[in-house]
Order: structure tokens, then sequence, then C-alpha cells
């Protein structure tokens, strides 16, 4: 059973294919608005992140950040709120971040959300940073949200999947993994530019490239989900749009 669903950037960008993508996925993920969520299967994940520009990350309070988040939530069915972005992913800063997350999980559940924590980028963080999460119990987050993109040499293991040694480093103990973003972009080690449109792939070998990643995170029942960067993108993310994609991944 696939559990490939679109991420939904910019909602006005999407044209009918992509729509019919939201009410089919097993996981729909929006951004700043959230009116796709409710194009949602009623049995769908859904997740929802607000953007916060990198400059200001540090000054969000996490109330502050609750509180935008249920601004635009009021009505729609969700399942996990998405917390900050990339945002002190490793090293003393994880530390940090620690402090914050605590305090809007906890936050969070008393207003009735559930929490697909850290969001970290790929590669991130180090396993002495996982043991670390771990010792703190994961700031009590319903789910880790995690990125894993991929170049030219695929599902290397330390970018794409890199959640299957997470996953035996833990032991298994550990909330569950949705990846939030992935696809084709310029990874550590990996030839290519930014998105998938500009690394010489036609249409369908990305296809087979996204489908065949969707099979592997369906073989563990510890991955809830994997949303591609990204849906009714905009024009500063031209490079990664899979709108022209998704009638075939619908």
């Amino acid at each position: 059973m696939s559990k490939l669903g679109p991420h939904v950037q910019f909602r006005l960008n999407l044209a009918e294919a992509g729509w019919r993508w939201c009410e089919t996925a097993p996981i729909v993920k929006a951004m700043d608005d959230p009116v796709p969520l409710w194009r949602a299967n009623t049995d769908a994940i859904t997740v929802f992140r607000v953007y916060v520009n990198p400059v200001d990350r540090d000054h969000i309070s996490p109330r502050s950040f609750l509180n935008m988040n249920i601004y635009r939530l009021q009505g729609f069915r969700l399942t996990y709120i998405e917390s900050q972005n990339e945002w002190k992913a490793k090293g003393d800063w994880l530390l940090e971040r620690i402090t914050w997350e605590t305090e809007f999980v906890k936050l969070a559940h008393t207003a009735g959300y559930k929490v697909a924590g850290f969001c970290f980028p790929t590669g991130n963080p180090e396993q002495q940073d996982w043991f670390l999460l771990r010792d703190n119990g994961f700031c009590d987050v319903d789910a880790v949200a995690l990125h894993e993109y991929w170049g030219q040499q695929a599902f290397t293991g330390w970018n794409a999947l890199r959640y299957r040694q997470v996953h035996e480093w833990l032991n298994g103990h550990h909330p569950p993994f949705i990846i939030t973003e992935c696809g084709r972009d310029a990874v550590e080690g990996c030839d290519g530019k930014p998105g998938w449109k500009l690394q010489g792939i036609s249409t369908k070998q990305y296809v087979e490239e996204l489908l065949a990643y969707d099979a592997e995170v369906s073989k563990d029942s510890y991955v809830l989900g994997a949303t591609p960067f990204t849906l009714g993108a905009t024009d500063d993310w031209r490079y990664f749009e899979v709108d022209s994609l998704a009638e075939e991944l619908a």
C-alpha cells in the first residue's frame, strides 16, 4: 500500500490533478493554508506547517508558534501540527531545541493537537544527537518529522532512507517517522543542482524514483508516510514542482 502523498506549498497554484491527489492520498501536508486538508480522505494522515522566516525562528516562542497554527486551523481536521522547520538540528543547538520543543508539545497537547516534531533536514542529526533525543523522551512528540532528499546516487542510506539507520541506532525505540519532504535535490556527497528539473532527468524517470522511494518506505511500519516537495510550487521552487506529475502519482 502506498504511503506517498502531496506536500502542498501554495494551494492557489493547484490544478485539478493536484486536487485529485489530495483526495486520494494516504497523507496530505499543507503549508500556511489548510484548505487542501479539507479535501483529504477521512482516513488520511494530515500535517500542517506554518512558514516562519529563518531569520525570525530564534525569536518565536512555543506559545506564539502554536497560536500561529491555531489561528489558521479553526474548523479543519488535523492529525499533526509540524513544528519549526530545519531549526537547531544538532550539537549544542539541539539542547536549545529540546527545551523549546518540550514546551511546544506540552502546549499543543493541552490545546488538543498532536505534534510531528523537529522537522530535521536531510542527513541530520548525528548519532549522538539521536541518543540525546532518546534520553529526553523525544520531547513527547507524537511523530518525528524528517526530510530525505537524494541526488544522482539515489538512496544512499545517508540521505534518503537514512531513517533506517536511525531506527537501528535506537533499537526501534522512537516515535513513528513522517518524511515531510523528500525528492531530488543537491545533497551532500551527491552531484546535482537544486530540484529535479535541473538534474537532467525526465519526468518519467523522476516518477519512477518517487515510486521506488514509496515502495521502500511502505516496507517499514514505523514510517507513517512521505510527501515529495512540492505540489503547488511557488516560482522560487519551480524546479522542485511535482504538479506536472500529480496525475501519475495520484
